[in-house]
């Protein structure tokens, strides 16, 4: 069970990494995995991240980048 909790967390962050690399090339589905990610954050102890990750990500520059 320890391994396989182990790779899964590895995994989700490889998953996150591919979406900041990705993001930095102004990739519309990145944008939308990044959305879903943040806003997994708010029913969990992290809802600070999840809402400042959110308001970034919805702000109109980001919004117009990712059209």
């Amino acid at each position: 069970r320890v391994l396989l909790l182990s790779l899964l967390v590895f995994g989700f962050g490889l998953f996150i990494e591919f979406i900041i690399k990705d993001l930095k090339k102004q990739k519309f589905w990145a944008w939308v995995a990044a959305i879903i990610i943040a806003s997994l954050y708010l029913p969990s102890i992290f809802i600070i991240f999840g809402i400042v990750a959110l308001v970034g990500l919805f702000s109109k520059e980001t919004r117009n980048t990712f059209k």
